[in-house]
């Protein structure tokens, strides 16, 4: 059954009208910040989809993201790196030696917007245009390039897509990986051009292609990459159908994220867009911060500082071990606010045994766990968020664990609330992501929204921590093609930032142009071309303004020409900013994209220079035509 009406009954068949990829193999890739994972499928076999975490030995479909780089410079990835530093840490520990190995986690999180920018603020530059220069710093203080560590990831995804294809298909041994495989990489829809941009550049780097301008490397947004996996795979919780309106909300690691669809036909699927993007880093790694701020107050600072210093591997195994079990953790109505864990309870005797080591040690101001127990109790206030410890049980009530999801779960519902609010029609919600999976987080929105929304929550099919990756193939298959404009389930998308070009205009022409009327109140400083003509500089001329809701088809074409006769190229400098009237690129919030050259013709040719802009995918691609037919094609990014 799909997710789109038991009146419907529609199939993979009826939902997806064509295959349109020219690959025979499509790869998704669910590069997230908490956990990765691939899904593959056949041209062939298109309803067939296989999901795979890297290195794990079960079927699980992710893996957690994170590398661990060796002393040799070798790395390892997702559980199998975990393993190895945990080991590397406890030798340490007893041999007493520094640690030559650097782990890297949450480094994903460096490419939202705000954590690029404040990175090189800090730097003191603001600009961004080599993706080199953005660091990633371990809990050890080592840096590596988080362009190194994307790239060896996506190394490390690829390869196990590779080996689980010709696993399922040795028939498929000779396969070229660079040329005969249409990859989908994800990426939350609120990044940013500067984060698609530095995904599509790692790809290249870490081999998928040769050249970043190969349309066999394409950007999908994880909300829409989940909506298709649920619309394929079906819901038992809800069914959409024609006419509704409904939001993706993607619950990850990193960040929740968060798109809005109108459903404008089921045979086959069509989706317009509703909002631009919307979310933040509320994902379920802030909730680790939040048990890391209970151990913290429990333990007191110094003491929770020394335990990391001195136990370094066990402090790295209890905090791993919550942020694996966080997810897992059932409400349960028999009780009065105690909470049970899925499989065991989380490994507290751990933490005991390194105070009692610690008390071995003749370090008197050390207490027991009773008396940090005791003391934590009077100083919290809410008695429904006292601990309790009794004989090695320890009892979290259900209290004092809602405090942990509170900052994600009620950014999440309120952000929830206020689209509704403002889009009329909104009655559905899809909730996807590995993140979803939590019974904390799932009962706050079920309360806080049943008289909002309905709320969609795939079980099986798919399971939450698949959809993207699943979806992912889906778009692969579905919304990619060789031509230009293929068939797309995704009819449009709403732009969330406005657009432009740098341009020059000269003061005879001022009089005669009416998009920049405040060029005849104030002119800039002017500067002349080699005929002695005064001009303006550097003018943002808008080609797509916030909030425009753009056609799959559309394009928008610009002619210009070069301001000296004696150019030889003409560069079309691309811009981007959240105002919707910018004047000049040089304003503040206006940001440089990247740069299409091409060749211009000799002084007595046509000198034009056409620039034609396409929104056909989730990133610009540009493509600049002279007069002679030479064409320059590139998608736009900051790296240039």
């Amino acid at each position: 059954m799909s997710g789109f009406g038991e009146d419907v009954d529609a199939t993979f068949a009826d939902l997806i009208s064509e295959v349109t990829t020219s690959s025979n193999v499509v790869v998704g890739i669910d590069f997230g910040t908490a956990y990765s994972g691939i899904a593959f499928a056949l041209k062939a076999t298109p309803g067939v989809i296989i999901c795979r975490g890297p290195g794990n030995v079960d079927v699980k479909p992710k893996s957690p993201t994170v590398l661990l780089r060796l002393s040799d410079g070798t790395w390892k990835f997702g559980t199998e790196a975990q393993q190895a530093y945990a080991n590397k840490l406890k030798e340490a520990s007893l041999e007493r030696t520094p640690i030559d190995v650097e782990f890297y986690k949450g480094f994903k999180m460096a490419l939202k917007r705000e954590n690029y920018e404040n990175f090189f603020s800090m730097m003191g530059t603001t600009t961004t245009t080599n993706f080199d220069n953005l660091l990633a710093i371990n809990e050890t203080g080592s840096t590596r390039s988080v362009m190194e560590l994307v790239t060896v990831s996506l190394q490390m995804l690829a390869t196990c897509a590779k080996s689980e294809i010709l696993k399922n298909h040795p028939e498929l041994d000779g396969l070229d990986f660079q040329k005969d495989v249409q990859y989908v990489i994800t990426v939350p829809a609120i990044w940013d051009d500067w984060g698609k941009g530095f995904m599509r550049e790692a790809a290249v780097r870490a081999g998928l292609v040769t050249d970043a301008k190969d349309s066999r490397i394409a950007i999908a947004y994880e909300p829409e990459c989940a909506a298709l996996a649920v619309a394929v795979g079906g819901s038992e919780n809800a069914q959409l159908r024609v006419g509704d309106n409904f939001l993706v909300l993607d619950c990850g690691g990193g960040t929740i994220d968060i798109t809005g669809h109108k459903v404008s036909g089921v045979k086959p699927l069509r989706l317009n867009n509703l909002i631009s993007p919307k979310g933040d880093a509320w994902g379920g790694e802030t909730v680790d911060v939040h048990y890391k701020g209970f151990l913290k107050k429990l333990l007191s600072d110094v003491l929770y500082e020394r335990i990391e210093k001195k136990f370094p591997a066990d402090h790295f195994k209890i905090m791993k071990e919550f942020s694996e079990k966080k997810e897992q953790l059932k409400m349960n109505p028999t009780t009065d606010g105690t909470m049970q864990w899925s499989d065991e309870p989380l490994d507290m005797e751990t933490l005991v045994s390194m105070l009692r080591e610690l008390r071995e040690e003749d370090i008197p101001e050390i207490p027991t766990f009773r008396e940090l127990v005791q003391s934590f109790n009077e100083k919290t206030p809410e008695t429904n968020q006292h601990i309790s410890y009794h004989r090695g049980s320890f009892s979290f009530p259900l209290a004092l664990v809602k405090t942990w999801f509170k900052e994600s779960a009620e950014n999440t519902s309120n952000l929830v609330k206020e689209l509704v609010r403002k889009n009329e029609g909104i009655t559905k919600v899809m909730v996807v992501g590995g993140y979803a999976s939590s019974a904390v987080l799932l009962d706050h929105l079920k309360n806080e929204l049943k008289d909002v929304v309905t709320l969609i929550c795939p079980g099986k099919r798919p399971v939450p921590q698949a959809a993207i990756a699943q979806g992912a193939v889906l778009y692969g298959l579905c919304c990619c093609s060789s031509d230009s404009a293929p068939p797309d389930i995704f009819l449009d998308r709403v732009s969330p930032r406005t657009y432009g070009i740098s341009t020059t205009l000269k003061t005879t022409q001022i009089r005669n142009d009416s998009k920049y009327p405040f060029l005849a109140e104030s002119l800039p400083t002017l500067k002349k071309n080699d005929k002695g003509e005064d001009y303006v500089d550097k003018l943002f001329d808008v080609f797509v303004k916030k909030g425009t809701v753009l056609e799959k088809t559309h394009v928008v074409n610009k002619s210009y020409v070069p301001i000296n006769d004696s150019q030889t190229i003409l560069s079309c400098v691309i811009y981007c900013t959240d105002s919707e009237n910018p004047r000049f690129v040089y304003d503040d919030g206006v940001k440089r994209l990247g740069k299409v050259t091409v060749n211009v013709p000799p002084v007595g040719q046509d000198q034009s220079v056409t620039c034609e802009f396409s929104f056909s995918g989730t990133e610009i691609k540009v493509t600049a035509t002279n007069s002679l037919g030479e064409k320059m094609v590139d998608y736009v990014n900051f790296n240039q």
